[in-house]
């Protein structure tokens, strides 16, 4: 089992990885990654909108001591809302605000005590668990980061 600061390193990682996109220019942060894919924006808005709504609905209301509001939702809307907001905003913009909101998402999950992380915290459908929502949320991170990297190595070798 992970330790709070594992986790959270862990979580960290997708911060100097967004970073690292600042540089990209419109093609490779504008085209689908393979057909019927997302591009690389749309991908930056995706993550940043499942940070605020995690940091949102669940991570704030258990730092705060109120009623958890994260329920389950139809991802398929969630993300395609989240893709056409991204294409709304200035990919330095994006990027700043996938930099400050996982941040703020690692922030917080510091001032949770690590004996809460296993803890089921009720919310509207369903029980929250911290340690599964970080560990989901890697895995998440990690799969997109790939599949950019994939995306962005296709690009220099054509």
């Amino acid at each position: 089992m992970k330790s709070k600061d594992q986790w959270i390193a862990d979580f960290h990682e997708w911060i100097p990885f967004a970073e690292s996109l600042k540089s990209l220019d419109d093609r490779a942060w504008s085209t689908p990654i393979a057909p019927g894919k997302w591009s690389v924006r749309d991908i930056v808005s995706h993550i940043v909108r499942w940070d605020e709504y995690f940091l949102e609905e669940a991570l704030r209301p258990i730092v705060n001591g109120v009623p958890l509001t994260v329920r389950q939702l139809d991802f398929d809307a969630f993300n395609k809302e989240a893709a056409e907001w991204g294409r709304t905003v200035d990919q330095r913009q994006l990027l700043q605000e996938a930099v400050q909101v996982r941040t703020q998402v690692l922030k917080t999950l510091q001032r949770i005590p690590e004996s809460d992380y296993a803890r089921e915290y009720p919310a509207e459908d369903h029980a929250f668990v911290i340690q599964n929502y970080i560990e989901d949320f890697i895995w998440h991170d990690q799969h997109h980061m790939a599949q950019i990297k994939e995306f962005l190595q296709s690009l220099t070798e054509s």
